[in-house]
């Protein structure tokens, strides 16, 4: 995931504030050390680009021993706390997760869970976006309403 955010910065200086990045977490991503370093580039990020940036957690893999478990729900609970400070959302998936998307050996998500991530992914962004876009609209009727122009959208 730092690598991703690291080089998202130089790509994301061409985005608006109507774009969105995904950054779906993997299983690499687990270390305290990363986990640090993940913090530090997603506060800068959100003071140096205008781009719209959504998290999702780390997969809990059906195939590890619970100390890795544990270790991807630390890492998980580091990443939420990061992202409720930077303003940032974040996808929960590991609700709609179950045997049957995964591998045979639990490491890797199969054609079922990218399927069901995607779908998750798909309802939870459109949410998002109707809801920024009926925000704005209705800050820029209320505007127009205070300098005699339309009534607010409410």
């Amino acid at each position: 995931m730092a690598y991703i955010l690291h080089q998202l910065i130089p790509v994301a200086r061409g985005l608006t504030n109507q774009d969105y990045v995904v950054i779906i977490g993997g299983t690499n991503d687990t270390s305290p050390d990363h986990a640090r370093h993940v913090r530090s580039l997603l506060s800068h990020i959100v003071t140096t680009v205008s781009v719209n940036i959504v998290l999702t957690e780390i997969p809990l893999l059906l195939g590890v021993s619970p100390a890795r478990r544990a270790q991807i729900m630390w890492s998980n609970r580091s990443l939420f706390e990061c992202c409720m400070s930077n303003d940032i959302p974040m996808l929960l998936l590991n609700h709609i997760v179950r045997r049957e998307h995964f591998v045979y050996n639990g490491l890797h998500f199969n054609f079922k869970g990218k399927t069901a991530m995607c779908s998750t992914l798909s309802v939870w962004l459109k949410g998002i976006v109707s809801c920024r876009n009926v925000s704005s609209l209705n800050d820029n009727c209320t505007a127009n309403h205070k300098e005699g122009g339309s009534k607010p959208l409410n």
